[in-house]
C-alpha cells in the first residue's frame, strides 16, 4: 500500500526534486515557547522564525503552492517534515516592489476611431456608435484593461495609470527613469499611450506610425525604466469603413488551460482524519469570455483551485483555476462576422472556396479549411452539465509535397501557391501545429488493496512549446530529439509540465508526467465529436493548424 500523504506533502514533493541533507532532528517553538517536533494540522509553520503559529505574524503571509515549490530546495529534510504536517507555511513578506509582468489584460471592447467612424475590423459592435461621437482626424485607439491582483494590491500602482507612470523609488532596484507606456507592435513600431489617473483606460494615436490595410499585433509596454513590463496582446487591422464585413483577416484569441486534481481519499481509522492517498491530473480548456463554473460543494474528490490558499475545499468561480495558463494555444474567434453558418456552411469556408475558384479559372476546392473545436472546460461531475463548449475555430492541417505536415506562415502566404494566397487575405498571421497527447494510465490503490484505474489525461500542446522538449526512446532506453523523418516512424513523447530554460528536457523531473503524442484517429473516443479533423494524418500527427501564439504574445 502506498504511504498515506496529506495534500501538502503531495504538492511539496510533486514540485521538488532534491532537498538538503538533514542534520540533527529539528524542533520548533509552539505556544508559550514550548519546543515541539511538529506544528500539527491546525498551525502554520513560520519557517524563518522556526515557530508554529495559528496565524501569520505581521510581516509574514501564507505561502501558496508555487512559493512552497520555490523554497523546497532550501529546506532540510527536518524542515520539510515539519512543513508536511502543518496547516501551511508563513513566509516573510518581500519589501521589494517590482512592476508586475503579465498582469495587464487588454479588454476586447476597444475601438479605433477616425472622422466619426470606426476604422478597424472585428472589435466591439458598439464601436460605430461610440466613434460617431469622436472627431479625431487621425486613427485613435480607445481602450481599457483589467489588471491583476499584483497591481491592484500594490498601493504604488493600483491601476493601469499607476503601473505606467509611478516610479519605484525604494528597494535595491529603483527605477532609473520616469516610467512611460507605449503601444508596441511585434514588428517594432511604437506609439505613445495616454493613461488617466485612477483608471484603467488608455488612448493611443495610431497614425501615421501604423498603416492602413496592415495587420498588427500590439501590446502595452513600459519601456523607459528598462523592466519592459508588458500586457497581453490585441490585434488591429486599420480599414476604412465599407458596407461589406467580409474583408480583412479573421480575428483570433488565446485559449486558457488549467488543471484539476482527482484524489483518492481515505479515512484514517484511528484518528478519523481524511487523508489524500493518491492523485491524478487532468487538463481543461476555456475561452476567456466563457470561464468554467465552480464545482458543486458536494464534490470532494476533485480540486480545481488552490484550496490551501483560500482555506476551504468549497469551490468558487472567483478563485483562480489551478495552474492557469493563458494563451496555451490560439483559435480563430467565434465572434468574427464570417464565423457563422449560412445554408449549413461556415461563411469563412464559403468565402475561401469562392475566392479560390475566382482566382483559378473556376477550379474548385472541396476541402473545408475551418472546423469548430469543442472541448470540456470542467470535469464531468454530478451537478455539472455535460456539454462541450465551443472554443473557436481551427484550421485543417496541411501536407507539403514531400508528405510532411505543414502549417502556413508568412513565406507561404507570399508564395505562388493558389490556396495560400487566398488564405493570406483571410488568415494573414503565421500558424503553428496543434498536437494532442495522452498522459500515463494511473491506478489508485486504497488501504484495502482495491485498485481503481483513472482515465488518462488528454491535453493539447502547441508546436512552439512541444518541439524543444519532445523526444523518441530508442531500444536501449536512450532518448533522441525527433526529426521531420523520425516523427513519421517512431512514437514521440514529452514530459509535462515544462521547465523554463530547461537544459535537460529529456530527464523527467519528480513532478512531471510523461505524455505520448497521438494522431486524432487514434483517439476517436476523445476527439470524435470535438471538431478535430479525423482521417487526415500528417506524418508528425499534428491534428490542426492554429494561429501561432507568438503572434499574440
Amino acid at each position: 500500500m502506498k504511504e498515506k500523504l496529506t495534500l501538502i506533502v503531495l504538492f511539496t514533493l510533486l514540485l521538488s526534486s532534491c532537498v538538503k541533507e538533514a542534520g540533527r532532528s529539528k524542533r520548533v517553538i509552539s505556544g508559550a515557547s514550548d519546543l515541539v517536533d511538529s506544528c500539527g494540522e491546525s498551525l502554520y509553520y513560520e519557517i524563518d522564525n522556526e515557530q508554529c503559529v495559528s496565524s501569520c505574524t505581521e510581516g509574514f503571509h501564507i505561502a501558496d503552492a508555487s512559493e512552497i515549490a520555490d523554497i523546497t530546495e532550501s529546506l532540510t529534510e527536518d524542515q520539510q517534515t515539519i512543513l508536511s504536517g502543518a496547516k501551511g507555511a508563513c513566509l516573510k513578506d518581500s519589501d521589494e516592489i517590482i512592476r508586475p509582468q503579465d498582469s495587464v489584460f487588454i479588454n476586447s471592447d476597444f475601438c479605433v476611431c477616425k472622422a466619426k467612424q470606426s476604422v478597424t475590423l472585428n472589435t466591439s459592435p458598439n464601436c460605430p456608435a461610440f466613434c460617431a461621437t469622436k472627431t479625431d482626424t487621425q486613427a485613435k485607439l480607445y481602450g481599457s484593461v483589467t489588471v491583476g491582483s499584483e497591481i491592484v494590491n500594490q498601493p504604488l500602482f493600483g491601476n493601469l495609470n499607476g503601473w505606467c507612470t509611478n516610479a519605484i523609488q525604494t528597494g535595491s532596484n529603483p527605477d532609473p527613469a520616469t516610467p512611460q507606456c507605449f503601444l508596441t507592435a511585434k514588428t517594432g513600431e511604437q506609439v505613445n499611450v495616454t493613461t488617466f489617473p485612477g483608471t484603467n483606460k488608455f488612448e493611443a494615436v495610431l497614425e501615421p506610425t501604423l498603416l492602413f490595410d496592415t495587420p498588427y499585433v500590439l501590446n502595452i509596454q513600459e519601456t523607459r525604466t528598462g523592466t519592459n513590463a508588458q500586457s497581453d496582446y490585441l490585434q488591429v487591422l486599420l480599414k476604412n469603413p465599407v458596407e461589406d464585413d467580409d474583408t480583412g483577416i479573421i480575428r483570433f484569441k488565446g485559449i486558457t488551460q488549467y488543471t484539476c486534481l482527482r484524489f483518492l481519499i481515505e479515512t484514517d481509522s484511528s484518528s478519523n482524519v481524511s487523508i489524500y492517498s493518491d492523485m491524478a491530473r487532468s487538463h481543461f480548456y476555456f475561452r476567456p469570455d466563457n470561464a468554467p463554473p465552480a464545482l458543486p460543494d458536494t464534490e470532494k474528490n476533485i480540486v480545481c483551485f488552490n484550496y490551501r490558499e483560500h482555506n476551504t475545499r468549497v469551490d468558487n468561480e472567483e478563485y483562480p483555476r489551478l495552474e492557469y495558463r493563458a494563451n496555451h494555444f490560439a483559435v480563430w474567434d467565434l465572434n468574427d462576422p464570417r464565423m457563422y453558418l449560412e445554408n449549413n456552411q461556415l461563411k469563412a469556408n464559403t468565402l475561401i472556396k469562392e475566392e479560390y475558384a475566382r482566382r483559378n479559372g473556376g477550379d474548385t476546392l472541396d476541402q473545408d479549411i475551418f472546423s469548430l473545436l469543442q472541448w470540456s472546460n470542467v470535469p464531468q461531475v454530478s451537478g455539472i452539465a455535460g456539454a462541450q463548449p465551443n472554443l473557436g475555430y481551427i484550421m485543417v492541417p496541411f501536407v507539403d509535397k514531400y508528405g510532411f505536415g505543414k502549417c502556413p506562415g508568412t513565406d507561404d502566404y507570399n508564395s505562388t501557391d493558389p490556396l495560400y494566397s487566398v488564405l493570406k487575405d483571410l488568415v494573414g498571421v503565421p500558424t503553428e501545429a496543434l498536437y494532442i497527447a495522452v498522459g500515463p494510465t494511473e491506478t489508485f490503490t486504497d488501504s484495502q488493496g482495491t485498485s481503481t484505474t483513472v482515465t488518462p489525461d488528454v491535453m493539447f500542446v502547441r508546436e512552439s512549446e512541444i518541439k524543444p522538449i519532445w523526444f523518441h526512446i530508442k531500444q536501449d532506453g536512450s532518448k533522441i530529439r525527433p526529426t521531420s523523418l523520425s516523427v513519421r516512424d517512431y512514437t514521440t513523447y514529452f514530459y509535462w509540465p515544462p521547465v523554463a530554460n530547461d537544459l535537460d528536457p529529456f530527464t523527467q523531473k519528480g513532478y512531471q508526467k510523461r505524455y505520448t503524442v497521438r494522431a486524432a484517429d487514434d483517439l476517436q473516443n476523445e476527439v470524435g465529436n470535438s471538431g478535430i479533423p479525423v482521417g487526415i494524418r500528417p506524418s508528425d500527427k499534428r491534428v490542426a493548424c492554429v494561429p501561432a501564439v507568438d503572434s499574440i504574445e
